[in-house]
């Protein structure tokens, strides 16, 4: 959602909605590949 909402303020609704989208998608087959659960907790490095 904080993602969203910054993207927001300078992009077009259906624009946010796909970066969001995909980077679910990113997200998805990362975890996948690495054969983890998600967790809300993790922080990444970058």
């Amino acid at each position: 959602r904080e993602y969203a909402q910054r993207k927001l303020t300078t992009k077009a609704y259906p624009l946010v909605l796909n970066n969001v989208k995909f980077k679910l998608i990113l997200i998805m087959f990362s975890l996948i590949g690495r054969q983890e659960m998600y967790r809300e907790d993790y922080h990444y490095a970058a």
